[in-house]
């Protein structure tokens, strides 16, 4: 969620006037303009559509140089720039604030994420709360964690970019901030540990002193340590480490941070030459978008937010606009899904894939049906279906890859192969952690790629940014049956030296782990699982007798050891011999 909105000007078509040009909106009240990354819908007029779209790509290609991405994977964003304040106040979620408290927020959606904002008439331009939603998107990108303090104080203090000059700058003090930190301070040791459901976070905004007080912070952080010191403080929490603790190891003693939160230069932190700017290619292509777009658009927001009686009344004039359009009807059967009228889905399905049978969302939600009834009927997928079912999702993957709901549904129906699996869904899980039910899908994968400490990296993430408590409640839980899991066993590298194959079937692992040598057991080979180095090179073969042959093994502890005998095997993982390459004759 952006900041708390400025003082609002009455006369606000004259603050636009001076932002746009003086322009008159589009016939149908709307005007659109797209880039490469970035599609703008405003009320607003042709010419701020056209500077939004313009800026968008500018701040991308700073926050890019300044903040890289852990992953190459970007998904599309849709901006909705907004004047109509009634508008504006629809879209906004009521989970958890009134809409006059919000100046914009992110929202995920299937194949492409949406940033709701009005246009400010603050000091700092139109386009203030449209910055700082988007420079959340691009942090979530770059940096391993991200508390309350840093992700909103990073976004003020990127929100202010002077973005028009050949190099621009950033981090600048807002005298207006400054003066609201010096006045309503939130101590540091609270400030550190506000969560995203914390009252501080989630209250009245006007009554805390949250947001001066992370932007002080991060200015501090920034000016004092750079970087490079913010990266390595929110790394060990990425790690688990306590917040107030990890701030004093890394960034010096809280008390003396306290101190000096507003002794820092006013001048920006950080400029980047523009032969590191990754400058758009081409200018925004300007059009004007049906009333039907419009409200599929607008339909589909409040779609995503769970507000189906009000995403009802804007795709049903979007179809009563355009009769004919298959996303429109695709949206509705989505609709329907959800409010539990799986009849009235299935109408809609067949209409559109009789209409457009390879269209990715149709395929995906007819897969989605068809699940949801056999489970109705309580009869589980017979293979033939399943078979169907997988193909039918992996179509319409290849077809539209940031359509990430298919990739879950394909890790709930057939999770083979993991890394394939999880690399649909990371673009998604970057640009929005707070998405629990792909953040819990990823870190299964993970477990299943024996990749624990990702699983917790990522259960970590999901849970510091969500605002439910249910969704916290489910990373927290999934964070302490690995925890569970870690202290009962024991991860070792080494190498195999011995296999014995018992009579009654029982294997006896002689693992060299320096600096001791183990003795490990299992009940038989099917008690255990056995991978290659790579998901691709599948199941090495086991052979009995003299070894030498490295290996990754976790057992289950024996305290104290049984037999000799330190633990038993639950899984073990060694690289595939090499092939034997035949020599032709010679000519």
């Amino acid at each position: 969620m952006g900041p708390e909105p400025g003082v609002f000007i009455p006369a606000l078509a004259l603050v636009l006037a001076s932002a746009a040009g003086a322009e008159a909106p589009s016939a149908s009240g709307w005007s659109r303009a797209r880039t490469a990354h970035f599609e703008v819908l405003t009320d607003a007029g042709e010419p701020l559509a056209r500077r939004a779209a313009q800026r968008l790509e500018r701040l991308r290609g700073v926050l890019l140089a300044l903040f890289p991405p852990r992953s190459s994977g970007e998904r599309r964003i849709v901006s909705f720039l907004l004047s109509n304040g009634s508008t504006f106040e629809e879209l906004v979620p009521r989970r958890h604030r009134l809409p006059h408290e919000v100046a914009g927020f992110f929202q995920g959606s299937a194949e492409w994420d949406a940033i709701v904002a009005r246009v400010s008439t603050e000091s700092r331009g139109p386009f203030a709360s449209l910055d700082h939603e988007y420079a959340h998107v691009l942090l979530n990108r770059s940096l391993p964690a991200q508390p309350v303090w840093a992700a909103e104080g990073l976004a003020e203090l990127l929100s202010d970019a002077e973005l028009d000059a050949e190099e621009p700058r950033l981090g600048a003090s807002d005298p207006e901030l400054a003066e609201r930190a010096r006045a309503s301070p939130l101590p540091l040791a609270k400030l550190l540990r506000v969560s995203h459901d914390s009252p501080e976070y989630l209250g009245a905004r006007s009554d805390t002193g949250l947001y001066p007080s992370s932007w002080a912070l991060a200015r501090w952080v920034v000016a004092r340590h750079g970087l490079a010191g913010l990266r390595a403080y929110l790394e060990a929490l990425s790690l688990g480490a306590d917040p107030v603790a990890a701030f004093e190891e890394k960034l010096g003693p809280l008390e003396a941070a306290q101190a000096t939160l507003l002794d820092v230069p006013r001048t920006p932190l950080r400029s980047v030459a523009a032969s590191e700017i990754a400058a758009p290619k081409s200018a925004p292509q300007l059009d004007t978008p049906s009333r039907a777009e419009v409200e599929h658009r607008l339909g589909e927001v409040l779609l995503r937010e769970g507000e189906p009686e009000r995403s009802r009344r804007h795709l049903e004039r979007a179809l009563a606009e355009a009769p004919d359009s298959i996303p429109v009807r695709i949206s509705l059967a989505e609709l329907r899904l959800a409010s539990g009228e799986p009849a009235l889905a299935r109408r809609e399905l067949e209409l559109a894939l009789a209409a457009s049978p390879d269209d990715p969302r149709a395929l995906l939600y007819d897969a989605r049906l068809r699940l949801e009834e056999s489970r109705a009927a309580g009869v589980p997928l017979g293979a033939e279906l399943e078979d169907r079912l997988v193909a039918q999702l992996e179509r319409a993957l290849a077809r539209a890859p940031d359509l990430y709901e298919a990739a879950l549904l394909l890790v709930e129906l057939r999770p083979e192969p993991y890394a394939l699996r999880r690399q649909a869904l990371e673009p998604v899980f970057e640009q929005d952690p707070s998405r629990t039910q792909v953040a819990l899908a990823i870190a299964g994968l993970d477990r299943k790629l024996r990749d624990l400490a990702s699983a917790k990296r990522v259960l970590r993430r999901a849970s510091e940014s969500t605002a439910e408590p249910a969704y916290r409640f489910l990373c927290d839980r999934e964070l302490a049956a690995i925890a569970e899991f870690e202290a009962a066993t024991v991860e070792v590298h080494g190498r195999l030296i011995h296999l014995e194959c018992r009579p009654d079937g029982g294997l006896r692992f002689t693992v060299d782990a320096p600096p001791a040598v183990l003795l490990l057991e299992a009940d038989s080979p099917r008690s255990f699982l056995v991978y290659g180095s790579s998901e691709a090179e599948g199941e090495p073969q086991l052979v009995c007798g003299l070894q030498d042959r490295p290996l990754v093994v976790r057992y289950q502890k024996l305290a104290p050891p049984e037999r000799g005998v330190d633990g038993r095997v639950l899984w073990l993982s060694m690289p595939l011999p090499p092939k034997r390459t035949r020599r032709q004759p010679p000519g």
